[in-house]
Order: structure tokens, then C-alpha cells, then sequence
């Protein structure tokens, strides 16, 4: 049965889907998905799948990928101080504005467009060639509208109903392709560029502020593969990874301050797109067309990794992936829709 994936965005915490994505395909017996979209870091997992990388490489990206990989600090806490002191002589603020103002955000993203570089060096000619879907949501920040940049398989053409909205009054993301590597890499800095945390990039930012789990293009995408005039009873089975904890534990570091700030739009789409799912299942069913699938798979327990603690834990944040995966797809019930979800 034909899948997609789902690669939500939750920085350091993109090692946990890879252990998630492991148990997924030995549930389908190694069948490649024919469909992976992402957001943030989980583009990146989305992107490594279609470029052909296997799981013990993805795994070993993860693992070698470190915080000086991603970021570098461009506020620091001393001249944080050094601003509050000035604001508490002058009673005024316009010290520690100007100070944030000048510097743009919080840390730079620099090494990370070199560390992509390095990443899929070599790759490109497999990322184009691949037969896999391809999606990730980026968000413009001139005009504050959801994209899409999405590469079909060879020979195959972006069907016009791709560019619909499956959600009421909802204004359908704009859909770019990704023909070479350079734009697959100014499309991964622009989906990880947080505002304020992460600088934006080109005018693009993270698209997981306004669709961090990109379903809805992945609805859209199976509905073609599967041609609903054709093969109308087909189901779509969605596997939606959210790396989401519940507590994000201590925050002593500069740079993990704003991890809490990310946790606000980890999952702030993800209600309002299962309701709607459920919505148009009613739909389907009433006009014969199979249901659509969606599995969600998080964490059973809290993570002891911040989501910008690059390279800490990846082996046992992998190992709780596959194992929180492996207890989900044994709760999950294709023909039981109170296991989906």
C-alpha cells in the first residue's frame, strides 16, 4: 500500500524521526514512501530520503551534525547585560532594543548553509532523479503566505489541483520547484529560519510558523499518485512524526533559552488539520472515495535533549523513535478509525 511521511519540524529533535522513519519502513517492508514533505529540520530528513540516503546514513548525518554545524551565537548574555545596565541608568529600553536591533537575531545560521553543502554534495543528480514526492512549506515573509517547494518524479508534471486548497477559505500555498541543488539549499536555510531565534533567509523564514506538519500538501500529493477518478476506494495512509515533548528541560545555555518559544508552534496546526481530516473523511465516505489515513506518532515521554542541542543523545533519541513508532503502529488499526489519529 502506497505511504507518505510527514517530517514535522523540532531542530535537534529531527535524530527522532529518523529512529521513527526505521520502523516505518520495516513496517512496510522496506517500500520507500512515495511521498515525503517536511518542514524545518524535519526538510531535512525529507530531503535526505529522496536523495537516496539509507537509514544508517541519515542516522550518521544526525550524529555528526553539531551545534557549530548549525549556529553560531550572535547575542551574547554579558552584552545582554551590559544593555540592561545602560537601560537602568537611562531609564529607557532603547539601549537593549537597539542593541537586538543591530544584531537581527539571536544566533546565525551561517555554518548550517555550509554544512548542507557538505551534506548532499554529490547528491543532487539522485534528489532530481528520485521517483519520490517531495515537499517542504516555507513561509514569505514579504508576503506572508505559505509555499511550497516540491520536486515530482521524473516526467511527471505538477497536476493544476495541487495548487487548490483542501481546507475552507483557506489560500492555497504557492508551489515552486526545486530543479537543482542550489535551490533545494536556499529552500532548506529558508524553512529552518526561525524569526528572531534564526535569521531569515532571502526573504524566506520557517515555514513550520504557519505549517509545521505540511498534511495537507501530502493529501493533496497522494490524491494524484493514487488518481481518485481511477482508483476512488483507495485509501491514503499519512504517517505524521511530531517530535513534541511536554518539557524541554533546564535552560541554562544562551542558546536554548528561545527552545521554548518553539514549542509553541511545534503542534499549533496540527488540531486544526486533524479536524479538517476528519471533516472531508465524512466527505469521502458520503461520495465513495477511500478514507484518508493519518497516523500521528510522538514521543511517549519527555526529551532531556533541547531542540538546539545538535549531536547530544542521537543514538538513544533514535533508539526512542523506532521505539515509540514501533508501540504506535501496533495501536494502529487501518480498519479501525478510533486508532487513527
Amino acid at each position: 500500500m502506497p505511504y507518505a511521511v510527514v517530517f514535522s519540524g523540532g531542530g535537534a529533535l529531527g535524530s527522532w524521526e529518523v529512529g521513527c522513519y526505521e520502523k516505518l519502513l520495516a513496517h512496510h517492508d522496506g517500500k520507500l514512501p512515495v511521498c515525503v514533505t517536511g518542514a524545518s529540520a524535519g526538510a531535512l530528513n525529507a530531503a535526505a530520503i529522496c536523495a537516496g540516503m539509507s537509514v544508517v546514513q541519515i542516522q550518521g548525518l544526525w550524529t555528526k551534525l553539531k551545534n557549530a554545524d548549525v549556529y553560531i551565537p550572535c547575542v551574547t548574555v554579558k552584552a545582554v547585560g551590559w544593555a540592561l545596565t545602560r537601560c537602568a541608568v537611562s531609564g529607557s529600553l532603547k539601549p537593549l532594543i537597539d542593541y537586538l536591533a543591530s544584531k537581527g537575531s539571536v544566533l546565525d545560521t551561517r555554518p548550517l548553509e555550509k554544512s548542507l553543502g557538505a551534506i548532499f554534495n554529490g547528491y543532487e543528480a539522485a534528489f532530481l532523479g528520485s521517483p519520490i514526492w517531495f515537499a517542504i512549506s516555507l513561509t514569505n515573509l514579504t508576503t506572508k503566505a505559505k509555499e511550497m517547494f516540491y520536486k515530482t518524479p521524473p516526467g511527471t508534471a505538477l497536476p493544476a489541483r495541487l495548487q487548490q486548497t483542501t481546507l475552507p477559505k483557506e489560500q492555497p500555498p504557492e508551489w515552486k520547484p526545486v530543479t537543482s541543488y542550489v535551490i533545494l539549499r536556499q529552500a532548506l536555510m529558508g524553512t529552518t529560519a526561525l524569526p528572531l531565534l534564526f535569521p531569515s533567509f532571502q526573504n524566506y523564514f520557517d515555514g513550520g510558523v504557519l505549517l509545521n506538519q505540511p498534511i495537507s500538501p501530502a493529501i493533496q500529493i497522494m490524491d494524484t499518485i493514487l488518481d481518485p477518478d481511477s482508483n476512488a476506494e483507495a485509501p491514503l495512509d499519512i504517517f505524521v512524526l511530531i517530535p513534541d515533548p511536554e518539557s524541554l528541560g533546564e535552560t541554562k545555555a544562551l542558546p536554548s533559552i528561545a527552545t521554548t518559544v518553539l514549542t509553541t508552534w511545534l503542534s499549533a496546526s496540527l488540531l486544526s488539520q486533524i479536524t479538517t481530516v476528519k471533516w472531508r473523511n465524512k466527505i469521502r465516505s458520503q461520495s465513495g472515495q477511500g478514507p484518508i489515513r493519518l497516523c500521528v506518532v510522538r514521543p511517549s515521554a519527555d526529551f532531556t535533549v533541547g531542540l538546539l542541542d545538535f549531536g547530544k543523545d542521537v543514538p538513544r533519541l533514535i533508539a526512542q523513535g523506532a521505539s515509540d513508532c514501533s508501540a504506535r503502529l501496533g495501536r494502529f488499526d487501518p480498519g479501525n478509525e478510533n486508532t487513527w489519529y
